[in-house]
């Protein structure tokens, strides 16, 4: 993008010099007949054709560039967004533990209405009674949440390998540390995002602590995608 917008101000100054040196030229015509001022005046206005190709081709450079660099902020917070949903959902699932002194549930649902193993487009949670982690008849949903596609995926990985999120009446979690991770659909490290959960509930979001461009997760090593 950098070197398209260069180039950009490169030709703008070249088409400003060519009109500054048609403008002279103009001047210099002027002692001719009245016919002959107009018909140089007409030359010397126009527009070439190899102005309007370097146009073209500019403009092309400008979108060939622009537009991945706009698909790639658009996964940016479509991601960020989903992951401070669940972030919010997991504090909302805290204090309702404590509040009731049950267990609450928190999993990922396509339809809202059930517990599945996707993440990306929603969540679901609820009054687990029976601690079993799949929503009862007798069980009561305090909240659902939806987000758009990240244009990726989102997985939760923690301790003893559950597909659920639980919360005791402490506010802990079930023995759960872990994270959530999205990677983009493109497999790129560099635009993964991850919300770190420890055991004891508390939450934050992984940082870029040494500059590298991609961020450490739970463990301190940079986050890979598969």
């Amino acid at each position: 993008m950098k070197r398209a917008m260069a180039l950009l101000k490169t030709l703008q100054h070249w088409t400003d010099q060519r009109k500054t040196t048609n403008s002279g030229l103009l001047k210099e015509s002027v002692t001719t007949t009245n016919t002959d001022t107009v018909r140089t005046a007409k030359h010397s206005t126009g527009t070439s054709l190899v102005e309007i190709l370097i146009c073209v081709f500019v403009l092309a450079l400008l979108l060939r560039t622009g537009i991945p660099d706009l698909l790639a902020l658009v996964t940016a917070t479509r991601s960020q967004s989903a992951l401070t949903t669940i972030h919010d959902a997991i504090l909302l699932a805290r204090s309702q533990a404590i509040l009731d002194r049950t267990t609450v549930t928190v999993c990922g649902s396509d339809d809202q209405l059930r517990c599945g193993r996707n993440w990306n487009t929603g969540l679901l949670l609820f009054k687990d009674t029976d601690s079993d982690g799949s929503l009862g008849e007798n069980e009561t949903v305090i909240a659902t949440k939806s987000w758009l596609d990240p244009q990726g995926n989102i997985r939760w990985r923690a301790f003893q390998n559950r597909r659920v999120l639980q919360l005791g009446s402490t506010g802990f979690t079930r023995h759960q540390n872990g994270n959530f991770t999205f990677c983009p659909a493109n497999g790129n490290a560099r635009e993964a995002r991850q919300l770190v959960v420890s055991r004891t509930a508390r939450l934050r979001f992984a940082r870029d602590s040494d500059g590298d461009g991609m961020i450490e997760g739970s463990n301190g090593k940079p986050v890979t995608c598969p």
